[in-house]
């Protein structure tokens, strides 16, 4: 294990985010979480906080570099107390030197060779989606009684999950969720449906499937290999195995 410490100049950013991509000069990166979204509303630190959210870390140095993503137009003013919406997602394709960037309530796809915007386009949809964000909840733990609040996606609300690439079939994979149905009072109680879309690398579309999850389970894992998608199945016959479905995209690639 290689253990480092990492400081960063901007005090309102929190967590580093998920994915960390190793560079091919054996840098770091990954995206930042702005965390000042919770606890202040002062629209100029939010704005701030959503600065240089793009972070190469140097093991070696201990060398720290923020980079700025544009977001698309008339986001940040939508959206920019709304606690889903951030940050960008980040696919990065080492083999060309670029990074993918996706937005939650977009389909926009923003392309950067480290900190330069080189292109711009949108992952197209036979749907209509809708992006409206967010709403703050309080629930209510099963069998005990006991509150506790959240922010959860809208019934009605799109939102663009993740970007993934299949390399060897050369083609995109986008996973989108559409909305929710049902009369259930909350996420939990309501059937989610969700979109998988393929592009070729021109962003042309390929082929959308649609899957939903009953109330009381939700897509919580899923990784694309050379066999397909894979996704948590709604339900688990056993604590001691966690099973998924294996989705076949062959016919999507090159």
């Amino acid at each position: 294990m290689h253990k480092f410490l990492v400081n960063s100049e901007l005090p309102y950013i929190s967590t580093i985010g998920p994915k960390l991509f190793k560079l091919k000069d054996g840098r770091l990166r990954t995206v930042l979480s702005p965390l000042v979204l919770i606890y202040n509303k002062d629209e100029e630190v939010l704005k701030n906080s959503l600065k240089k959210l793009i972070v190469d870390i140097d093991p070696e140095s201990k060398e720290v570099k923020h980079y700025e993503v544009e977001f698309p137009d008339g986001y940040v003013d939508k959206y920019l107390t709304d606690m889903l919406s951030y940050p960008p997602n980040l696919l990065h394709l080492d083999s060309d030197g670029l990074d993918y960037y996706t937005f939650p309530y977009s389909d926009s796809v923003f392309i950067y060779r480290d900190s330069t915007l080189v292109a711009k386009s949108v992952f197209k949809t036979f749907r209509q989606l809708k992006f409206s964000g967010s709403e703050f909840v309080t629930k209510t733990f099963p069998g005990t009684g006991q509150m506790y609040a959240t922010y959860d996606l809208k019934k009605e609300s799109a939102a663009t999950l993740e970007l993934l690439i299949d390399k060897e079939k050369k083609f995109f994979l986008l996973i989108r969720k559409l909305n929710e149905t049902g009369n259930g009072e909350n996420t939990y109680r309501r059937t989610k449906n969700y979109l998988f879309s393929c592009y070729s690398l021109d962003f042309e579309p390929l082929g959308e499937l649609e899957f939903s999850y009953k109330p009381g389970v939700d897509l919580e894992n899923y990784f694309l290999t050379s066999e397909g998608l894979f996704i948590n199945k709604p339900e688990q016959a056993s604590e001691d195995e966690y099973e998924f479905y294996k989705i076949d995209l062959s016919g999507f690639g090159d």
